[in-house]
């Protein structure tokens, strides 16, 4: 396998990380969030809704760290398959990279 070619499998695997480090993220936020509906609804103790509360920030605090990361990430994957690189042209690995590209960038 070319260096090329092991550069973008490599970043691809990386972009593909991340969109799901992102979607992850916010599945939890909202998770926890409907976690800290319930607890409220059914009076729930003051100290497990401020706790509640502290995971929530937590998690929120994460997403846009990962989305940063992620938009990096997708910045370096787009030069690598718009590279002049001919061991690149028409391969499996540019093909994968591109479809992973299209999902990421749903994620921003």
């Amino acid at each position: 396998m070319s260096e090329a070619k092991r550069s973008l499998k490599i970043k691809t695997g990386a972009v593909k990380r991340l969109a799901k480090d992102v979607q992850y993220s916010q599945k939890e936020s909202e998770s926890e969030r409907t976690r800290l509906a319930t607890l409220k609804a059914n009076g729930g103790d003051e100290y497990e809704i401020r706790a509640q509360d502290k995971v929530i920030a937590d998690a929120d605090q994460m997403i846009p760290d990962y989305r940063k990361r992620l938009a990096a990430a997708i910045e370096e994957l787009e030069e690598l398959t718009t590279s002049d690189e001919p061991a690149l042209q028409d391969s499996e690995e540019l093909k994968s990279a591109n479809e992973v590209l299209a999902e990421a960038r749903k994620q921003l």
